[in-house]
């Protein structure tokens, strides 16, 4: 298993410069944060539990278990023991929603700022469960072994090469061709990710 201290060897080797640690470093922290949003399925998250407690109407982002980076569902578990997936919906409906307080079960929600919000005060507690994408390993330690200095290991290398060519080296026909082979990587990480979501079924379809 690669390390983050092989991927920035690896990246000082391409460029055939020993003198740039600490900008490979700082190239390689950039190319994470660029593409930590992006849905590679190593950072997807699946049922993550969090509470909304009774008489509050928003759950802060910075209370959840993981750093979320994007939320694609929400369930909250009704009296029975059943969760139900709730509707997303936009900031100024939630708001609009808000400004009559209700005291009820939530029944839809947004993300507003650094929390979600619901459209009702919660009349009890509520479980929930979560699905998105979450922020990991942002490659700092050089033994680091997350998913970005292996299963995205060609991307990271690539568009930090590029970030070095273009704004250290100053070598932009370098950039260039970083540039294709991160798009080259990009293309084919999510080809691997859709393989394995793919079900082998074919849904009909009305048009």
């Amino acid at each position: 298993m690669a390390t983050l201290a092989d991927l920035r060897a690896r990246i000082a080797d391409d460029l055939a410069r020993g003198d740039l640690t600490v900008q490979i470093e700082d190239a390689v922290r950039d190319a994470v944060r660029l593409y930590e949003a992006e849905r590679l399925g190593f950072n997807e998250f699946y049922r993550v539990t969090a509470s909304l407690s009774a008489s509050s109407g928003s759950v802060a982002l910075a209370a959840l278990p993981i750093t979320v980076l994007a939320v694609d569902r929400l369930r909250r578990r009704d009296a029975a023991g059943t969760w139900c997936e709730l509707p997303r919906r936009g900031v100024a409906t939630i708001a609009a929603l808000q400004d009559t307080s209700v005291v009820a079960g939530p029944s839809c929600w947004c993300i507003s700022g650094t929390a979600i919000e619901f459209d009702t005060v919660a009349d009890r507690n509520y479980g929930l469960l979560l699905d998105g994408v979450r922020q990991i390993s942002t490659a700092s330690a050089a033994a680091d072994v997350s998913a970005w200095v292996n299963e995205a290991r060609d991307l990271i290398r690539a568009s930090a090469k590029k970030s070095l060519y273009l704004h250290v080296i100053k070598e932009p026909e370098q950039a260039t061709a970083c540039a294709a082979a991160e798009a080259e990587a990009l293309a084919m990480l999510r080809g691997k990710i859709n393989l394995k979501k793919a079900g082998g079924l074919i849904r009909p379809t009305s048009f």
